[in-house]
């Protein structure tokens, strides 16, 4: 539309100087009335557009929650307070890189061809997050023309929204579990209850009706809010994720939603609803959160509280894998199913062998450990493999994924070709 009035304008004003120069030449003064005409025609467009704007007033309405390649649908409404029509407006919504328009909804915007005096109007598009994360949408701009197309002319509304996006989660087969464990879930008949028991589970925030007596003062004063310790009784699997967000693992793996710590994120955010889904308990860890203040999870309902710490991680922790587990090694009771999520390398001796020798442990728990084959990432998004990523984490076919049983634990290998869904539906056990 702008690039067609500036044509528009242009060729106007070399006819006005053709037409001022064969004025010259022929002395024709009804030349020099047109050649006047032509020039200020865009002026007065520029003033009648200055109006095509004046009285409008727009609203956003939209959801503020949803995951990664879901379609979010955004109503557009449009009043005219003025006191005449307004022809041909279009509206559209400024959008993060990581959000794109759906289907035939194009980023030109929405047009309203005639709104009349004091007449609403409501439009809508789609959109799609492509990556998990915190997204602001907005401002709202409004672009209005006269009725020649000469002059555009914009308002923007300072209309802002945070679109909260969490992360794609995968169904999780329960054979994944019960490959490493040798029992899987537990009914969540036989899941244990929470409260006053004597296995330490993490803190959480307070809720009325908790006893004082289980208020955890530290984690309390490190955030300003009360928070109380949780404990588990009885007879039931638990599961601890560990997400390994070391910046340096991750540096040059990529940033969009096929990159390292997206697939990384995703896996553990599947697991932690699928534990919970099937009535577990699940603690949930980022090697840059404290130790000491872990996020516990009890029941389904808590599946946001996971999704909106796990939307948040970020590849900024300094500390390494290893030194998080043995602080957990230290804190968390016997029994517990180990999920780690790691970009080191699987060949990486120290963590080897700390996996081999908390396993060796009568009492100690199983582990299933995802390697992220951070090179293959960098390879990729260096330009070196050859190849370019797909749109979706979830569009390749990379069948009969196969998961190795060793000292350590379940390990499964993760590339940037490794279908996800694969992994955690189908995956072949041996």
């Amino acid at each position: 539309m702008l690039a067609d009035a500036r044509i528009i304008k242009l060729a106007m004003r070399a006819a006005a100087g053709f037409l001022f120069v064969v004025a010259l030449l022929l002395h024709a003064e009804q030349l020099y009335v047109m050649a006047v005409m032509l020039l200020v025609i865009p002026f007065i467009s520029y003033l009648i557009g200055g109006f095509s704007t004046r009285g409008i007033e727009c609203k956003r309405k939209m959801s503020l929650t949803c995951t990664v390649h879901e379609n979010v649908r955004v109503s557009l409404t449009v009043r005219n307070n003025s006191l005449f029509p307004k022809f041909n407006l279009r509206v559209d919504d400024r959008t993060p890189r990581w959000i794109r328009y759906c289907g035939a909804d194009s980023s030109q915007g929405l047009i309203f061809q005639v709104i009349g005096q004091g007449e609403t109007q409501t439009l809508k598009y789609s959109i799609e997050p492509l990556r998990r994360g915190i997204h602001q949408v907005g401002p709202i701009r409004v672009f209005g023309t006269d009725p020649l197309g000469l002059s555009i002319r914009k308002k923007i509304f300072p209309t802002f929204v945070d679109l909260n996006v969490y992360p794609y989660i995968y169904p999780l087969h329960p054979n994944l579990l019960n490959a490493a464990t040798g029992r899987g879930f537990q009914d969540r008949a036989d899941a244990k209850s929470r409260g006053a028991g004597s296995d330490f589970d993490g803190v959480r925030s307070y809720r009325v009706g908790d006893e004082l007596r289980r208020i955890n003062w530290k984690a309390t004063a490190r955030t300003g809010n009360l928070a109380v310790t949780e404990y588990l009784q009885g007879d039931g699997s638990r599961v601890c994720v560990l997400l390994d967000t070391n910046k340096a693992a991750y540096a040059g793996a990529g940033q969009d939603e096929d990159s390292a710590m997206e697939k990384a994120v995703s896996i553990a955010a599947s697991f932690v609803s699928g534990a919970l889904h099937s009535g577990n308990s699940v603690q949930l860890l980022a090697s840059n959160d404290d130790v000491s203040a872990m996020v516990a999870l009890h029941d389904s309902a808590m599946i946001s509280v996971a999704l909106e710490h796990l939307m948040r991680c970020e590849p900024l922790a300094d500390q390494k894998v290893e030194s998080v587990l043995l602080e957990l090694k230290h804190r968390t009771p016997q029994d517990v199913t180990f999920v780690i999520i790691t970009p080191e390398e699987s060949d990486n001796v120290e963590l080897r062998s700390l996996l081999s020798s908390w396993r060796s442990s009568k009492s100690s728990g199983e582990v299933i450990i995802f390697w992220l084959d951070a090179k293959a990432f960098r390879d990729v998004y260096r330009g070196t493999s050859g190849r370019t990523l797909r749109s979706r984490a979830y569009g390749s076919s990379s069948r009969g994924v196969a998961a190795n049983k060793t000292s350590c634990g379940l390990e499964i290998f993760i590339t940037p070709d490794t279908d996800l869904l694969d992994v955690l539906q189908e995956v072949k056990y041996v």
